[in-house]
């Protein structure tokens, strides 16, 4: 089985290799042919980034996947752990959208 894995704060550069780790997760799902698939908040728990930061990066990445070529897949879903973590996603997703309407 193939695993992606995000990054821990502290290391360096965590918004690009959140965006790798969010981005293997999409491509793996749709090599396997999935309409959907759920992730989590990938290292806003004990890896310690930031929520906003995760929101933002997986958010982002998740819409660039979706917007651009050919692909299974038709929902990404976020599994997130509480009321606060789902405002940060609400939040990022909508600045997220409105940059791209403006």
């Amino acid at each position: 089985m193939i695993h992606a894995v995000g990054p821990r704060q502290g290391e360096g550069d965590e918004a690009r290799k959140l965006a790798g780790a969010t981005r293997a997760s999409l491509e793996i799902a749709d090599s396997l042919g999935l309409e959907s698939v759920a992730l989590p908040a990938v290292s806003s728990g004990i890896f310690g980034v930031p929520l906003p930061l995760c929101a933002r990066t997986m958010l982002g990445t998740a819409v660039d996947y979706l917007s651009h070529g050919r692909h299974s897949l038709g929902e990404v879903e976020f599994c997130l752990f509480d009321n606060n973590a789902l405002r940060e996603f609400e939040q990022a997703l909508d600045a997220i959208l409105d940059s791209a309407q403006g």
